[in-house]
C-alpha cells in the first residue's frame, strides 16, 4: 500500500434538485444520528483500484474522507465563486447496491427510482461542514466529471473549474 493516504471528492452543482439537496442532507443527518453510519449513492463510477485503495486504508485504520464540494454556478458567474463543502469519515466504498443494509439508504433513492442508477455507494459515519481548509492541504490525483480523487499534503487546483463543468 502506498505511504500516502488518499481521499474521494465528489462536486455539486447547486444543492437544489441535486443527490445533495437539503432534503438529502438532512435524511443523511437522520440516519447517522440513528445508526451511526449511512449509505450514499453517487452517479459517477470510480475505478475499482480506487476503491480497493480506500477499503485498503480503512480496513488498516487510516482515516479516509469523502469530500462534497457543492458548487454554486451562479456566484461563479459573477466572479465570485462560492461553495460548500462537507467531509465525512469514509467507512466502505463499492460499486454494487449494499442490499442487506437498505435500512441505511435515504428513501430518497428508492423514492424516485435511483438506486440502482447509482455507479458508486459510499458508507460513512458523521457529516460536518468544512470551511476547505483540509482542501486546501491537498492535490487532485485524477479526475472526472463529477468528482475527483485528492492526495493529501499538497495544494490543490478545484478552486478554479476549467470549464464550469468540473473541478
Amino acid at each position: 500500500m502506498s505511504t500516502e493516504t488518499y481521499h474521494l471528492m465528489l462536486k455539486f452543482r447547486e444543492p437544489a434538485g441535486s443527490l445533495l439537496s437539503p432534503e438529502v442532507l438532512r435524511e443523511l443527518t437522520r440516519i447517522i444520528g440513528a445508526s451511526g453510519e449511512v449509505w450514499f449513492g453517487n452517479w459517477e463510477p470510480c475505478l475499482q483500484h480506487y476503491i480497493d485503495l480506500f477499503n485498503d486504508q480503512i480496513s488498516a485504520g487510516i482515516p479516509t474522507y469523502a469530500y462534497f464540494v457543492v458548487w454554486n454556478r451562479s456566484a461563479a458567474v459573477q466572479n465570485t465563486p462560492e461553495f460548500t463543502v462537507y467531509q465525512q469519515r469514509l467507512l466502505h466504498a463499492q460499486t454494487a447496491v449494499p442490499d442487506t443494509e437498505m435500512d441505511l439508504i435515504p428513501a430518497y433513492y428508492v423514492r424516485n427510482n435511483l438506486v440502482r442508477e447509482m455507479k458508486l455507494w459510499l458508507k460513512f459515519t458523521g457529516i460536518s461542514r468544512d470551511e476547505a481548509i483540509s482542501l486546501k492541504k491537498m492535490r487532485v490525483i485524477g479526475m472526472s466529471l463529477m468528482g475527483a480523487m485528492v492526495e493529501r499534503e499538497y495544494n490543490i487546483l478545484f478552486f478554479e473549474p476549467n470549464d464550469g463543468e468540473s473541478l
